[in-house]
């Protein structure tokens, strides 16, 4: 029988490794735990524990992708709330830059053409 060759070991390995990462990474892990915990902690385990485990995946992965677009619009939502807040500091800045103008003193038109006799009281 033939021994492999140590180099095609450690690539093996580093292979396993590297799957072990993606499953990690990819939450598969996590689901299969969790599943394995479901159907461990049942009182009565059921007939098919397969079609349980492809229920419970089923139904682990689309809460997962749930969470995955409530946090992309979690997301959007602040990026808005952000833009509004930097909008209503420059509405500030604006009103602020507007109020001298408006504390200028603004002749009134009946007062000043009484004055002047252009227009009489009658």
């Amino acid at each position: 029988m033939e021994s492999k060759p140590k180099s095609c070991i450690h690539s093996l390995d580093n292979l396993a490794e590297e799957f072990e990462e993606y499953l990690e990474h990819t939450g598969v892990v996590e689901s299969l735990t969790t599943v394995l915990k479901l159907l461990y902690e049942m009182p009565e385990k059921p007939a098919d524990p397969l079609e349980f485990m492809r229920t419970n995946m089923t139904e682990i992965v689309s809460e997962r992708e749930e969470l995955e677009e409530l946090q992309n619009e979690n997301d959007t939502v602040m990026l808005q709330i952000i833009e509004l807040q930097e909008e209503i500091i420059n509405m500030k800045k604006k009103i602020e830059e507007l109020q001298p103008i408006e504390s200028i003193a603004v002749p009134q038109i009946d007062t000043d053409l009484k004055d002047n006799n252009i227009v009489s009281d009658k």
